[in-house]
């Protein structure tokens, strides 16, 4: 993603906010980005903003951690170099993939094209789209973003952006209560221990 170190706050945030707007943690959005983040971010041209608002999306329709990363570094492959398969997919239903430049256009806007070329179709036909697409290993995923909607995955994907503080609002909710106090406790017993 060309994130410089001085942005890992700001990283933080953003894995901290996706997990609020999904149902994951902090830990599977590690867990996906070991999968998806190269092929996202220098073969594809997302952000990281839309990638996490992806696994967001993801986790809402129970596809979590390896198996979300595995989703979307299979689509996003497929989509920024289609194979015979997906290039007839996407002739046959008329989407655009590609910006002027050649550049993959932000996977919100493929999956909404998907969306509504294939409303009106059968489950099967849809499918058969979804497989030609991105190939079977990431189609349920991406009939999955499809049902999201590209207006909702924009949506999150604006949320991540503006996400200064949720990492520090999640650490404060964490610590607070009993829980928070006992983990207080044993760091401390903890950090005796080693000195």
């Amino acid at each position: 993603f060309n994130l410089k170190a001085e942005e890992s706050a700001h990283v933080a945030d953003v894995f901290a906010k996706a997990a609020v707007l999904g149902t994951l943690s902090v830990t599977d959005m590690g867990e996906s980005f070991k999968y998806v983040g190269a092929v996202a971010g220098n073969m594809a041209n997302q952000s990281i903003e839309s990638v996490s608002a992806a696994l967001a999306a993801l986790s809402n329709n129970g596809i979590k951690g390896s198996q979300a990363g595995t989703v979307l570094r299979s689509s996003l492959a497929k989509l920024s170099a289609p194979n015979k398969n997906a290039a007839a997919a996407i002739k046959e239903l008329g989407l655009k993939t590609l910006d002027a430049s050649g550049n993959l256009l932000p996977l919100s806007n493929i999956v909404e094209q998907f969306r509504v070329k294939t409303e009106k179709m059968g489950d099967a036909q849809k499918n058969a789209y979804a497989k030609m697409l991105v190939g079977q290993e990431a189609m349920t995923g991406f009939i999955a973003l499809a049902k999201t909607g590209g207006a909702e995955l924009d949506k999150m994907t604006n949320e991540l952006i503006d996400s200064k503080g949720a990492a520090e609002a999640m650490a404060k909710i964490k610590m607070s209560g009993l829980a928070g106090a006992w983990e207080l406790m044993t760091g401390a017993i903890d950090g005796v221990v080693i000195a």
